[in-house]
């Protein structure tokens, strides 16, 4: 009875050990499948890994959605595969796949895929872009989908950042040269802020969203905090000019279609830009509110 029993779980033993090797290779199959599925895409039917090309945990994977399939470099000579959250595996390409040389451009047979390019060569920060710097691809795996895909905006686009050789670029790694205004010489808070002592530049790379690109705008302004040689002007910066003192003689004025009408009054308190300030008549020592325009001017209207 003992005998008997024994031979009966061996018999139940191999029949597991039969059928796990049985989903092993269902599942090896099945990869290997979507993954030449995939190489014909971007590669043609020329190339395609044989069922020796697999091994490792990855043949006894098994993935309930589409596996998506990607070269980890421009080198393409290690593929990931991703079951989309289940698993992650690598995979390496075999030396003679790998010598029947990829092609340069991965070119889907789908129009709609994306396309990008990437960099032949190192580049720095500021240098600018032209098209026989770029090798395009395309894939509608490999790349994001804020990569740069507008080659015929090249015309003044600049790098952002260093870049490698085979990187793709980016949307951010790109912009255009910007006119951005800098001080001739170190500018303490509360400078006015004019031509006499500041410069229009143009800048290729770093360029702050808050900068200043005229000197013209600053009209009315003044600089909130020192600001060295050479650096760039921003909003952040800046606060609006003092453009009265209290008890200081100023115009007040108002204006028709047919006429304008002036007078002197004194300040009753300091005044800034498109602000509402009390003055005292110096005529009629009558007090009224005006709106502050410029420097030592009121409007009525």
């Amino acid at each position: 009875m003992k005998r008997f029993l024994i031979i009966i779980m061996c018999l139940i033993e191999l029949s597991a050990l039969l059928g796990s090797h049985e989903a092993a290779a269902e599942s090896k199959s099945s990869i290997l499948i979507e993954l030449n599925e995939w190489l014909a895409e971007i590669e043609g039917d020329n190339i395609a890994f044989a069922s020796e090309d697999l091994s490792g945990p990855i043949t006894r994977k098994a993935c309930d959605k589409p596996i998506h399939f990607d070269f980890t470099n421009t080198s393409k000579r290690m593929i990931k595969a991703d079951c989309q959250g289940q698993w992650r595996r690598f995979i390496k390409v075999p030396t003679r796949i790998h010598s029947a040389e990829f092609s340069d451009n991965l070119i889907p047979n789908d129009p709609r895929h994306l396309n990008a390019y990437v960099l032949k060569a190192d580049a720095s920060e500021g240098f600018k872009i032209t098209k026989d710097m770029l090798d395009d691809i395309r894939s509608n795996r490999s790349i994001p989908t804020n990569a740069f895909t507008e080659i015929s905006q090249l015309d003044d686009l600049y790098l952002q950042r260093d870049k490698k050789r085979g990187d793709i670029l980016i949307n951010e790694d790109l912009d255009t040269s910007k006119i951005v205004v800098v001080p001739k010489t170190i500018l303490p808070s509360g400078s006015p802020l004019d031509a006499n002592n500041l410069i229009e530049i143009t800048k290729f790379s770093g360029v702050p969203e808050d900068y200043i690109g005229s000197i013209a705008s600053l009209r009315y302004m003044e600089l909130s905090k020192t600001v060295g040689t050479g650096e760039i002007v921003r909003s952040r910066h800046l606060r609006k000019a003092r453009l009265m003192r209290r008890n200081e003689l100023v115009t007040i004025y108002s204006t028709s279609n047919n006429f304008k009408i002036e007078a002197k009054a004194i300040a009753l308190s300091d005044g800034y830009l498109g602000e509402r300030i009390s003055v005292r008549n110096q005529e009629s020592n009558k007090v009224i509110t005006a709106r502050v325009v410029g420097y030592g001017l009121l409007s009525l209207n």
